[in-house]
């Protein structure tokens, strides 16, 4: 096994290597988002789909971004655990 690979437990948990979660700032209790890609799984900071939001909050309300932001992911969460 590499220094960046992981196996899954029985729990389908992943240990992020400590290389990664280092460079990352990827501390206990950080968020992470998943996202499927077609070469497999994306594992990403949550804080960077906020990123995506800054160029729009100058014309937009916060609270009105992150509720559908939120709605998007709960509805993506069902879908995946269907």
């Amino acid at each position: 096994m590499s220094d960046n690979s992981s196996q899954v437990t029985s729990k389908g948990q992943v240990t992020i290597p400590v290389k990664l979660r280092r460079k990352f700032k990827l501390e206990r209790g950080k968020k992470v988002v998943f996202v499927a890609t077609e070469d497999g799984i994306l594992i990403k900071p949550a804080f960077s789909e906020l990123r995506k939001l800054r160029g729009i909050l100058k014309e937009t309300n916060l609270n009105e971004i992150m509720e559908q932001t939120i709605d998007e992911l709960r509805r993506e969460w069902r879908i995946e655990g269907d």
